[in-house]
């Protein structure tokens, strides 16, 4: 009886195992295919050709964008079902409007001081040049009334500063002396009024001369000091040197106030008239800066060219709200006739092929590689003649992740195994 029992036994086992491990794996197989055809319903869509190519690419916000080659690139939020490609906006989805542009000169040119902005110090007597505690370098912060260097006319046998103020102030006093006597006589009617006027004029002119060298001189020379708020510019002259009267000692800059110059070549002449503001792109820091928004104005043009130059100038005037450099070369964008219903596109939405310009159109959930002609650029937005309409939707943000994604390795659409 129990062998009959444990024969029973075995024979249900040997058919239940099998039906129960067949079981298990139909239902694993089920999950995996319903598992992949949510994953990869968006492959059925992208085309009919069974032998098309897929590839992925995972950016930084990870995002995943799909494509199939030779069509358009794809993209699902496969990591983060909540966040969608609409509502982050990372590849900066714009609609093409059209809008007003300015025919563009392009040239070069470079930012000067303003007339006024810019003050010369320079000296009113002769001597060595002696440098104060504080360093003169270009560049510098300078006060009105502060200090900056002597002129100094020690071991000098002619044309000696100290030995003029020593001078300068005997004859002072010794005019003063007179002019003292003089009235006392002229009231006491011992001289007459022609010789008193006399006294106090010879009084008065040593008074100006002593006063105007007295308001400078200190003990060793005379002092420099500067009458603006600025920067020193540049410096001269070098500690020891001798200058004469009237030499350059340095220049001071207010730096408040700009002239942009632009160098216009002969063949635009006939534009000139017709520019009404610039963009313009600094060397040392390449931001794109505007004349209206930097409070400018056109304040003239050249009507010849520069001699021995093949361009006329052309002058702004502008705010130094931005710490601009005075000196420096700037690349310019002068903008001149308005062209209306323009279709413009921001420079980082433009991407370069071999020498031809593309951008990505979105097209649904798909980007779309659309080669376009551009016509100039004012800096900042680029003209385009062909290849976008309006209403079109362009990614101005990232468009080189899109391009990578279609570098990424090529995978089978179907790459499961069963």
């Amino acid at each position: 009886m129990k062998k009959a029992i444990y024969l029973i036994s075995i024979i249900v086992a040997f058919y239940l195992v099998p039906a129960c491990s067949n079981s298990t794996k139909n239902n694993n197989h089920s999950h995996e295919e319903h598992s992949h055809n949510h994953e990869g319903h968006n492959h059925v869509q992208e085309g009919n050709n069974q032998n098309a190519i897929s590839n992925s690419y995972v950016d930084s916000n990870n995002n995943k964008l799909h494509y199939v080659v030779g069509e358009a690139i794809h993209k699902h939020d496969s990591m983060d079902s909540g966040h969608t490609h609409k509502q982050d906006n990372k590849y900066g989805i714009v609609e093409i409007v059209p809008q007003e542009y300015y025919e563009v000169i392009h040239t070069s040119g470079r930012i000067l001081p303003a007339q006024g902005d810019e003050h010369t110090l320079t000296a009113i007597h002769s001597g060595i040049v002696v440098f104060g505690q504080k360093p003169l370098l270009a560049g510098s912060e300078v006060s009105a009334q502060e200090f900056l260097l002597t002129i100094s006319g020690k071991k000098l046998v002619h044309d000696n500063i100290e030995t003029s103020f020593i001078n300068t102030k005997t004859s002072y006093e010794t005019a003063l002396s007179n002019f003292e006597r003089a009235k006392i006589l002229n009231q006491d009617k011992i001289i007459t009024d022609k010789d008193f006027a006399d006294f106090k004029l010879k009084y008065l002119k040593t008074k100006n001369s002593f006063d105007n060298v007295i308001r400078n001189y200190s003990s060793g020379g005379h002092r420099v000091t500067t009458s603006v708020n600025g920067f020193i510019k540049n410096v001269l002259v070098t500690e020891g040197q001798y200058v004469t009267t009237g030499q350059a000692l340095m220049k001071i800059v207010k730096n408040k106030r700009l002239i942009v110059k632009a160098d216009v070549p002969q063949s635009f002449f006939h534009k000139l008239k017709e520019i009404s503001s610039a963009n313009f792109i600094t060397a040392y820091d390449k931001k794109l800066y505007n004349t209206n928004e930097l409070n400018g104005k056109l304040i003239s043009y050249g009507r010849t060219s520069l001699e021995n130059s093949l361009f006329t100038p052309v002058y702004f005037e502008i705010d130094n709200m931005e710490k601009l450099l005075a000196g420096s070369f700037v690349e310019i964008f002068l903008k001149t006739t308005p062209v209306v219903n323009s279709i413009i596109i921001p420079k980082t939405a433009l991407l370069e092929e071999a020498g031809r310009y593309y951008v990505y159109i979105e097209n649904g959930e798909e980007f779309e590689k659309r080669y376009v002609t551009i016509d100039g650029s004012d800096g900042h937005n680029y003209h385009i003649i062909d290849g976008l309409n309006e209403g079109d939707h362009i990614a101005t943000n990232n468009p080189y992740q899109i391009k990578l994604a279609s570098m990424s390795i090529s995978l089978p659409v179907h790459s499961h195994s069963h």
